[in-house]
C-alpha cells in the first residue's frame, strides 16, 4: 500500500541561483522491489546547463577508469 512507504526527499539546488534544481535523491522506506533486486534510492537529474553535464560526465569516466586501475593491481 503506498501509505506504508516512507519516502524521504532531498533536493539539489545550484550555487549560484537557488531557483534551479539540478536534481533531487529519493531514499525509498522500504526499498522497492524490483526484477534486478531492491531499489533502495533513487537520484534524478536535470541537466539544463551543457557545462554542467560536461563536467559530470568527464567526473563519472575519471571515477570509472581509476576503479578499473585499483581492481587491475
Amino acid at each position: 500500500m503506498l501509505l506504508d512507504v516512507e519516502i524521504s526527499l532531498k533536493q539539489l539546488y545550484a550555487t549560484r541561483d537557488t531557483e534551479i534544481l539540478i536534481g533531487h535523491f529519493r531514499k525509498h522506506q522500504p526499498p522497492e522491489l524490483l526484477e534486478i533486486g531492491n531499489n533502495y534510492a533513487t537520484f534524478y537529474f536535470r541537466f539544463s546547463h551543457p557545462p554542467l553535464l560536461l563536467h559530470a560526465l568527464l567526473a563519472l569516466c575519471l571515477n570509472r577508469w581509476l576503479d578499473s586501475q585499483a581492481g587491475a593491481q
